[in-house]
């Protein structure tokens, strides 16, 4: 499946769920989303695919500062990341939308075209299931 079908599906799946409807769009300039360690962090994009055992949505985001040479927390970054999947991606797929099988978060330091290798950009995922209205973290 091409990357271009996947953002359609991603783009179908949010407005089913009612962002399209609320006029939520996912521009940059309107997209910045705030995290509690103060970090800055905008939407990118968003991709559905299915590998047999579900929908998975992708939530993808923009954190340039993650690729700085300063010291990050990982405390911080799990702390967000949840946040990202628990407050932000939950609060997107609406009360009539069909949850997804799994959410991946993805913070990146700058533009990357799914599924492209670029060793030089840094790049953070992390899965989520969901149960009972909550991200459960799971490992890769």
């Amino acid at each position: 499946m091409t990357t271009r079908r996947l953002q359609q599906m991603g783009a179908a799946i949010l407005a089913l769920a009612g962002s399209a409807a609320s006029g939520q769009t996912t521009a940059p300039e309107e997209s910045a989303v705030a995290v509690p360690s103060g970090m800055e962090v905008r939407l990118y994009e968003t991709l559905t695919d299915d590998f047999g055992g579900g929908p998975i949505l992708r939530f993808r985001f923009l954190a340039p500062m993650i690729g700085s040479t300063m010291a990050h927390d990982p405390d911080a970054l799990v702390t967000d990341m949840q946040f990202l999947c628990q407050d932000y991606a939950m609060s997107h797929l609406g009360s009539d939308a069909a949850l997804p099988a799994q959410i991946v978060i993805s913070l990146m330091e700058a533009p990357v075209e799914f599924g492209q290798p670029r060793p030089d950009v840094r790049q953070i995922f992390e899965a989520f299931s969901l149960r009972d209205d909550t991200c459960i973290w799971e490992a890769f």
